[in-house]
Formats: structure tokens, sequence, C-alpha cells
């Protein structure tokens, strides 16, 4: 076995992981020079399985940022509704800049 050059992305089923193995230089100029990239190594279910798992990550992403949003607009509500001079002094201080 010769120098290893870079490494390949593999999806573990049973963990449902991504792990990567190490190339031979000729692997690598294969799969980066003919428009490969870190995924041409994966196959057609392996693939589908990291599409499944990036969903699901960006989906819970997702959810945090609406729980931020509603979060940051009932800070607001109660902000106005209990210390509005915050806001205006905040706005105040802009203006005069």
């Amino acid at each position: 076995m010769g120098p290893l050059y870079g490494t390949a992305a593999l999806h573990s089923y049973e963990s449902n992981e991504v792990m990567t193995r190490p190339l031979l230089p000729s692997q690598a100029t294969d799969s980066m020079g003919s428009g490969g990239g870190p995924y041409s190594q994966l196959t057609h279910p392996e693939l589908v399985s990291l599409v499944i798992k990036q969903q699901g990550q960006l989906s819970e992403k997702d959810s945090k940022i609406r729980e931020l949003e509603v979060y940051i607009d009932n800070l607001l509500v109660r902000i106005i509704e209990e210390q509005p001079s915050i806001l205006l002094s905040m706005s105040m201080a802009k203006k005069a800049v």
C-alpha cells in the first residue's frame, strides 16, 4: 500500500455516522480530477442515507430557530409592556450618532 492522500467519506448504516477512509494518491486524483468530490466514493444508498440525516439536522435547526424567534418576540412584547423607555433610549442614541 502506497502513501495515503486525503480521505473518502463513508456512511455507516448501523451507527448512522459518516466515517472517513484513507485514499491512495491514484484514488484521490481520480475522484477529484474527474469532477468527483468528497462524496464520489459513496454508493447511492449511502448518499440517500446521508441526505436523510442532513434533512433531519436541518429540520432540527429550523425548529430551534423558530423557538428563538418566538422567545425574542415574547421578550420584546414584555419590554414594550413594562419598560418601553429602554427601546426609546436606544432609538434616540442611534439618531444622535
